[in-house]
């Protein structure tokens, strides 16, 4: 039975490109020419009698990319109507999160098509029974301001049945050290400033996805 958490990223890549994000993958993975991968690279095909999990969070920090909350929540909301799943969206403090991002030379027209979005919990106040969490992508990953948030996802991440990273999420588990030693990959566009941060992870260029474990 493939990883529940992994068919329900590849559905929010489903509904928001249209596209089979199973057989995109497959014919990047085919291509991939590093060291061996483990055997979850592309698939997970163990049995269990555990049930499925049913805690979800979210990861919120300014310059968010709203693409990757949106498309992974709307698949979970679609999940939700079948059966009980909890969402908690989680962020420093309770303040409204913008998508925008942090310096104004990284906004040069000076647009204001960025989304607001309202934290449910504090990194104090988070569920301890979280069973999968979430970290997006953006402009925010890069962020030199995000230390409580590392500290959190070190804390946390030893709790969870999943972490799951869309985008440049990614580089935000690999700077909390979440990644030392896993195979990985990132946005292409962003790929030389995140290889970059952090040489103990192996990072794959060719993927698309990439599962090591239960990341």
């Amino acid at each position: 039975m493939r990883s529940l958490t992994l068919q329900i990223l590849l559905a929010g890549a489903n509904l928001f490109t249209g596209i089979d994000a199973r057989l995109y993958a497959r014919q990047s993975a085919s291509n991939v020419t590093a060291p061996a991968y483990p055997p979850s690279y592309c698939t997970n095909n163990t049995t269990s009698a555990v049930p499925p999990p049913s805690k979800f969070g979210y990861i919120l920090f300014r310059g968010f990319k709203p693409l990757d909350i949106n498309g992974p929540v709307s698949a979970l909301a679609t999940l939700g109507r079948s059966r009980h799943i909890d969402l908690s969206m989680i962020a420093e403090t309770l303040e409204p999160v913008t998508s925008a991002p942090l310096l104004p030379s990284m906004n040069l027209p000076n647009s204001t098509s960025f989304v607001t979005m309202l934290p449910t919990h504090t990194f104090a106040t988070a569920p301890e029974d979280l069973e999968v969490l979430m970290i997006p992508g953006g402009s925010g990953s890069r962020s030199p301001y995000l230390n409580a948030t590392l500290t959190y996802l070190q804390t946390t991440k030893p709790k969870l049945r999943n972490l799951i990273t869309v985008c440049t999420g990614s580089l935000v588990a690999s700077r909390a050290g979440l990644l030392d030693g896993k195979y990985a990959t990132t946005n292409k566009q962003g790929w030389v400033g995140a290889v970059a941060t952090n040489s103990h992870v192996h990072w794959v260029p060719q993927a698309r996805w990439v599962v090591d474990g239960n990341i």
